[in-house]
């Protein structure tokens, strides 16, 4: 909740802060402040058998100027200083507001684990929880330092008069607050993790937006490493600020579908034994202004993060259909994200472009990742359902890498399972890989559900899966993904002599289509 300006300039300006009510909070030094009252009881809920003893600083660390790491009981989060107040107080250190040249630091302090306790315990129990931990932070604060709710499980705290050196010493302390004891709550004790991103004032920012920006982008690097972590804003030459990156990314994506410059490569999954192209996997590719192309992986998970997920599906659906009509022999395997696989609009768009023919939709392969399918198992065994009605297979990708039960396996009932690459590609040097390859081809095999190795690299790979009774083989070792077009001009073409009845052909290269003309995108999209 926004309150009156308690903050703002006097945060900055060494003077008195005013409180929700207008009385003045006393700013003195308080370095013999015990402990604040039991959390719990402002939380709602019952209070902890006994005080949790003061957090001491860690040894060797610096001492701050007097009063620095005393409690600031300024109550309930209620009277934090609003957002804007933040923003405000942040700004005045910046180039042309700050004439004085002084130091500090604008930290965003997030809870790891708030989304688990939501929907372990609900949304009451996770308010509790914001309540205490912004509680603790705000005890190792000075009066003249700021601290506001940022969002649904963030903080922003501002360090007036900070100095660099002494700025890990300070984030540390306030990890430690929160880790000092257990978060006691209406529905019982809980232990919370606190990441934190910062950057210093005005070394690091130019503009407000630069502060907060880069302030959240040192919070994505602490966001990966486990558990409690710190870190401060890198802010070498030639960086380029994770955010600003997914920010261009996204844009690219968008302009690319709006342009038609997404594109299909396709890479052949061959039978065992014979090494015959069973069918081909597409792999989505980007086609930049350039003329060159980006790897699926460097935007789709992005992408899929800020909910693009779809509309690459759907764009992949038309160029995978649109390659089937034009080969008549021609068998493919598409990709789906987690999102996707329980969209029903997506399979209806699917039947839409294929018409309802069984001929496209029986050579065509739907892939979602076992993570994905075991997310919402019930789901997806209605959507892998729905595929099979209308002729389509469906297959697990990644298989293994999940840790799915054998029951969920059973309960999905697709057509094939793809063995992660992480456990085909060492099989020649690991026997413990070996060992858990064959078990997953014996339980698929159990289950009637044909087998595909992925990532093989080399012959010797491939022989020792052939032995072990795997069905498919794909990688490198039987061919790269080579870009096509839609049209049968560019599609895999093989003498009807040497081809198996209903196998694409597989060894001729595919030839690359000129560069697309763009068309002009959609103003609403391209944005």
């Amino acid at each position: 909740m926004e309150t009156g300006r308690s903050c703002g300039s006097a945060c900055l300006s060494g003077t008195r802060g005013i409180n929700k009510r207008g009385r003045a909070l006393d700013s003195s030094p308080r370095s013999d402040v015990s402990p604040p009252p039991a959390e719990a009881q402002e939380a709602g809920a019952q209070p902890p058998a006994a005080a949790a003893p003061a957090v001491q600083p860690e040894p060797g660390a610096r001492d701050l100027d007097a009063g620095a790491l005393a409690f600031n009981p300024v109550g309930p989060l209620e009277q934090n200083t609003s957002r804007d107040d933040l923003i405000d107080a942040v700004g005045e250190l910046l180039p042309g507001k700050n004439p004085g040249h002084r130091q500090g630091a604008l930290i965003i302090a997030a809870i790891g684990n708030l989304s688990l306790i939501n929907e372990a315990f609900g949304f009451n129990v996770g308010d509790e929880v914001i309540t205490i931990v912004g509680k603790r932070l705000r005890s190792c604060l000075r009066e003249r330092d700021c601290f506001a709710r940022f969002g649904s499980n963030k903080f922003g705290i501002l360090l007036a008069d900070c100095e660099p050196d002494k700025l890990e010493f300070v984030a540390k302390r306030m990890i430690a607050a929160v880790r000092q004891s257990l978060i006691e709550t209406s529905a019982g004790a809980v232990s919370m993790t606190l990441r934190m991103g910062a950057v210093l004032l005005p070394r690091q920012a130019t503009t407000v937006q630069d502060a907060f920006s880069n302030a959240l982008d040192a919070l994505d690097s602490a966001r990966e490493k486990r558990g409690d972590c710190y870190r401060l804003f890198d802010s070498s030459g030639g960086r380029i600020s994770r955010r600003t990156r997914n920010i261009l990314i996204v844009d690219e994506v968008i302009r690319a579908l709006n342009e038609r410059r997404m594109m299909l490569a396709l890479q052949p999954i061959v039978r065992s034994g014979g090494r015959q192209p069973g069918f081909y996997e597409c792999l989505l590719r980007m086609q930049k202004t350039d003329g060159t192309f980006v790897t699926a992986g460097e935007f789709v998970p992005i992408a899929e993060k800020l909910g693009l997920a779809k509309l690459i599906d759907h764009r992949v659906a038309e160029l995978a259909v649109g390659l089937l009509k034009s080969a008549p022999n021609l068998k493919l395997a598409i990709n789906v994200s987690g999102e996707t696989a329980n969209d029903k609009e997506w399979l209806s768009l699917l039947l839409a472009l294929t018409q309802g023919d069984r001929s496209i939709n029986e050579r065509l392969m739907v892939e979602i990742t076992e993570t994905a399918a075991i997310s919402d198992i019930q789901e997806s065994a209605c959507f892998v359902r729905a595929l099979k009605k209308v002729g389509c297979l469906v297959a697990i990708d990644d298989f293994g890498a999940g840790y799915s039960s054998f029951r969920n396996l059973k309960f999905l009932d697709v057509d094939m399972v793809k063995i992660d690459g992480e456990f085909v590609r060492n099989v020649a040097r690991s026997k413990d890989d070996l060992f858990l390859v064959k078990t997953l081809i014996s339980l698929a095999r159990n289950f009637s559900m044909r087998t595909v190795a992925e990532w093989v690299g080399d012959e010797e790979t491939a022989v020792l899966m052939e032995r072990a009774g795997i069905d498919f083989l794909q990688g490198f070792h039987f061919g790269k993904p080579k870009l096509v077009g839609v049209g049968a001009q560019t599609a895999p073409q093989q003498p009807a002599t040497q081809q198996r009845a209903g196998e694409p052909a597989p060894s001729e290269p595919l030839r690359q289509p000129p560069p697309l003309q763009p068309s002009k995108p959609d103003s609403a999209a391209a944005g």
